[in-house]
């Protein structure tokens, strides 16, 4: 099934409105759960120990310049999945972390 959302972005040359195909595994129902999963580019991190946890921000850059043309080199590329597997979100991210860590090896 197919619906329709608008989108809040600060882009202009990103469309308002965007078609979303609801059987994803990642679908996000409503706009409020998009723009805090998908539109934020910052977030809290947590580190510390299980009763000292402390917050970090994190910058998530993903509307920076090159960002999505380097991951998806990292996934075809280094981590060589296929487009099939590309729609599987947990191959996705374990294709991405290995790829992340091998090159910081």
């Amino acid at each position: 099934m197919f619906v329709t959302c608008s989108l809040c972005t600060k882009d202009a040359s990103v469309p308002k409105t965007t078609v979303l195909y609801t059987e994803d595994q990642v679908y996000l129902a409503g706009d409020e759960l998009l723009r805090e999963y998908v539109i934020a580019d910052s977030g809290l991190i947590w580190h510390g120990t299980y009763n000292r946890l402390r917050p970090c921000v994190w910058k998530f850059a993903q509307f920076e310049k090159d960002i999505l043309d380097c991951s998806l080199y990292l996934v075809a590329h280094v981590g060589k999945l296929t487009h099939t597997g590309r729609s599987d979100p947990v191959k996705t991210c374990r294709v991405l972390s290995a790829a992340v860590s091998m090159l910081l090896v």
